[in-house]
């Protein structure tokens, strides 16, 4: 989610579903808190400058236990995000990303 990217990509990627963004995970799980019912999937980074990615993705999960996350990254998939996956989390997507990617390798998942 912190990814300043994301303003530009995720918007295309969810096509044309509105899109919420957020900088940090703090932010995320403030923005997720409020917007829960507008909101059906979760793209969270790997990386936040506040959080880590467990820690942001264990709150959104108490907030709407159904809720469908990706965790996202621009390295491969590492010991904390398959323990993430593990959890729970839907899946894992390597950045960059295309919207083709996210649409085909994660439909059932998103």
């Amino acid at each position: 989610m912190p990814d300043p990217t994301g303003d530009k990509v995720y918007p295309l990627i969810m096509e044309a579903r509105p899109v919420l963004t957020a900088r940090s995970g703090k932010e995320a799980i403030e923005t997720y808190e409020k917007s829960r019912e507008k909101i059906d999937r979760v793209i969270l980074d790997m990386i936040m400058p506040d959080k880590t990615a467990g820690d942001t993705y264990d709150p959104l999960k108490e907030i709407k236990p159904h809720v469908k996350v990706i965790l996202s990254s621009g390295y491969s998939i590492n010991v904390q995000a398959t323990e993430i996956v593990n959890r729970g989390c839907n899946g894992f997507i390597e950045k960059p990303f295309k919207k083709k990617e996210i649409s085909h390798d994660h439909k059932t998942s998103l």
